[in-house]
């Protein structure tokens, strides 16, 4: 779906649009000191698929690409399932397990702020492309 938007980001916030960038880039990005350096940067580098995650059968797998490699996760414990859920949509950061919203803040799978959290990836049903390895 393609959205007009805008991100405005607080002083010395310049490293917010990396952790956003697997989002389609902003019309406009303002309060950052390179603010139209950094956004030609984020449309020079954005695809789709950047950074998601995907639910199997008994497991939940997330790829990060958004730090030039890639970066995968397979959580396949209960509570790391809870914390997504409730994250997914946005919540209150109380609300979320400590050690699992301290484990995703870590990855840069959360984003804070104030008291709240969001979770950063998009969910897919399938992968784009098939496995390398079975």
């Amino acid at each position: 779906m393609l959205v007009e938007w805008r991100l405005r980001v607080g002083p010395g916030d310049d490293e917010t649009w990396k952790l956003l960038s697997h989002l389609q880039p902003p019309q406009r990005l303002e309060g950052a000191k390179d603010a139209q350096e950094q956004l030609l940067a984020w449309r020079g580098t954005h695809y789709l698929c950047k950074c998601l995650w995907r639910q199997g059968p008994g497991f939940l797998q997330i790829r990060d690409r958004r730090w030039g490699d890639l970066r995968r996760f397979t959580c396949d414990e209960p509570h790391y399932h809870d914390a997504i859920a409730r994250l997914d949509p946005g919540a209150p950061a109380a609300d979320v397990a400590p050690d699992a919203l301290a484990d995703f803040i870590e990855e840069h799978l959360v984003l804070r702020v104030g008291d709240l959290a969001w979770w950063l990836p998009y969910r897919v049903k399938r992968w784009i492309q098939e496995a390398m390895a079975v």
